[in-house]
């Protein structure tokens, strides 16, 4: 009787057992609920729970033993979203037009155009010009000294700090290249330019070489059949936009010429020229002619200096040579070159006072130089005391 009823007893416990297996297995088999921290869910509408958690995970092991353990869920959750947020740029990013390679050479340079430096020089002089007051008044500076934004617009975008204090380490600098080149995989040569925005390209191009065979990349704007090209600097990292010399054949003497001299205005026909084109900012001429005189030992305070150009019957133009373009030549050279034509400011002397002012905008029209290509060099040394000319003004007397 008793090992019949400890027999059943077995059998039935054998029962129960293999009637629990199947919960247990679908126990092992299910896996735990996943949760996804609350400062997460909200995202659960373009990630799963299990991609959430999976990122949080990865922040925590990037993060343990690098941030106080106290913060580091936050942190976590804070690199989670920092993902996130460059999943949803990159996810709306629109390649930008594709850079085209370049092969030519360089004939002209804007120069650093650095705008923040500017505002602030100007307010530095506006200050010394006139007074404290009255900067703060004309809104170059605020009552704590501190000098306001003055640009109205960012790439033609309205700036929405305008008039507000500069912000500490901001950077706005571009700069411009000439250059005589063919696009792409066309074979014509044209003139055009190449600008850049980005800082560390527009100082980098400051050790770039004129006149020498050399390739980059550069993003079209305007490239007709003929006339004048128009590229923006790429910074995609296979297409930079840095010059690199070619080995390339090219006659870069015969190239210039050749794109160069169906352009060039005469001298006693700049002033006209000017008035037609003073409204655009990319106005660029090319003027032929000789070398009269240059004042070395005169520079301005940027380290400018003056040169006269003139024509085979005697007319001259004042040429503005900036410190970076070269002038490894003497008077009497023959040279073209390639400026921004402007109107300089009008000297005016009262009668009864003999104090002297200033118009601006009044005077002569003169050209900056962005290039001078040397068709014909004599000697830097070369000097012609009838060539000299008159090149600075003197005040004799001061009241």
């Amino acid at each position: 009787m008793t090992k019949k009823s400890d027999k059943s007893k077995s059998e039935e416990i054998l029962k129960e057992v293999e009637a629990e297996q199947p919960t247990i297995a679908a126990q092992i088999e299910t896996p735990a609920p996943v949760v996804v921290p609350e400062e997460l869910t909200s995202y659960l509408d373009r990630y799963s729970a299990e991609e959430l958690v999976t990122m949080f995970n990865d922040q925590i092991g990037k993060l343990t033993g690098k941030v106080p353990e106290s913060g580091l869920k936050g942190f976590a959750i804070s690199g989670v979203k920092n993902e996130i947020r460059k999943d949803v740029k990159r996810a709306a990013f629109v390649p930008k037009a594709e850079a085209s390679p370049v092969i030519g050479f360089i004939v002209a340079d804007t120069g650093l155009w650095d705008k923040i430096g500017n505002m602030i020089a100007a307010a530095q002089a506006y200050v010394k010009k006139t007074s404290i007051a009255i900067a703060v008044r004309d809104q170059y500076i605020n009552g704590d000294g501190q000098v306001l934004d003055r640009r109205k617009k960012i790439f033609g975008r309205d700036n929405n700090d305008y008039l507000k204090p500069l912000k500490e380490k901001v950077v706005d600098s571009s700069r411009t290249l000439g250059l005589i080149a063919r696009i792409g995989d066309g074979t014509d040569y044209k003139y055009g330019t190449i600008q850049t925005n980005d800082g560390p390209l527009a100082r980098g191009w400051s050790k770039v070489r004129f006149f020498t065979p050399c390739q980059t990349f550069g993003i079209v704007k305007d490239n007709p059949k003929e006339g004048f090209f128009k590229l923006n600097s790429s910074q995609a990292e296979e297409t930079t936009s840095i010059f690199k010399a070619v080995k390339e054949d090219i006659d870069v003497n015969a190239i210039f010429h050749q794109v160069i001299d169906p352009q060039l205005t005469a001298i006693t026909a700049v002033e006209r020229t000017y008035e037609l084109i003073k409204e655009a900012y990319d106005r660029t001429l090319f003027v032929q002619g000789t070398v009269a005189w240059i004042a070395r030992d005169r520079p301005n305070n940027w380290g400018a200096i003056r040169m006269g150009l003139m024509d085979d019957d005697g007319n001259e133009i004042v040429v503005s040579i900036p410190e970076y373009i070269s002038k490894d030549f003497g008077e009497l050279s023959k040279v073209i070159v390639i400026a921004k034509p402007d109107r300089g400011d009008l000297k005016v002397v009262d009668d009864e006072t003999k104090k002297t002012t200033w118009e601006k905008g009044k005077g002569d029209v003169y050209l900056q130089a962005l290039g001078i290509y040397v068709v014909e060099r004599t000697p830097e040394d070369v000097y012609s005391a009838d060539a000299l000319g008159d090149t600075k003004e003197i005040e004799g007397w001061i009241s």
